[in-house]
């Protein structure tokens, strides 16, 4: 355990990402020509946050950006946020099946294209879920959770398999 548990992030790994184009495996090379004295940095175009989480390890205030809502997402959760988890009652709720005719996206488009019937329900009620935390960090953890689920699945950058596991284990995997 940290010295000082608002600093317990230096001692996670940020999880590989998936993504075509990731600078995730070029961080020390990054790190090489930043100048030693600065405090602040900024990523733009943060992608899957993986160099503000590395600039955040070392002690900068970091800045970060990106035009798709999933990376903010992630920015939220693991860039802005230090403090805030989510406790196990609310990844039980989390996990609960719920019927929400807001949140059924998956169902109603991506059944027996990427996902299966139980896959899009646990997804839809997920997302539905969701909605009900107050904590805007909660919120954000959960989208990242879902989001690092669904990556998990991908292979490749595309979704391209129905047999792959179902995304409640791969859920589980992760929040375990």
């Amino acid at each position: 355990m940290p010295l000082f548990e608002e600093y317990s992030y230096f001692n996670y790994q940020f999880p590989e990402p998936q993504y075509l184009g990731a600078k995730y495996n070029f961080l020390q090379w990054f790190y090489r020509f930043v100048p030693k004295n600065i405090k602040t940095a900024m990523d733009a175009f943060s992608g899957s946050q993986s160099v503000a989480y590395f600039f955040k390890q070392r002690g900068l205030q970091v800045f970060t950006n990106d035009f798709l809502n999933f990376n903010h997402q992630i920015g939220l959760s693991l860039i802005e946020n230090s403090q805030i988890t989510l406790s196990n009652e609310d990844i039980e709720y989390l996990l609960q099946p719920t019927q929400n005719e807001q949140f059924n996206l998956m169902q109603n488009i991506y059944i027996d294209i990427f996902f299966t019937n139980d896959q899009a329900q646990f997804l839809d009620s997920f997302r539905a879920n969701i909605e009900n935390l107050e904590n805007p960090y909660k919120k954000a953890l959960a989208f990242t959770i879902m989001n690092r689920s669904l990556t998990r699945k991908v292979t490749i950058g595309h979704f391209a398999h129905l047999n792959m596991q179902t995304m409640n284990n791969v859920l589980k995997e992760i929040l375990v």
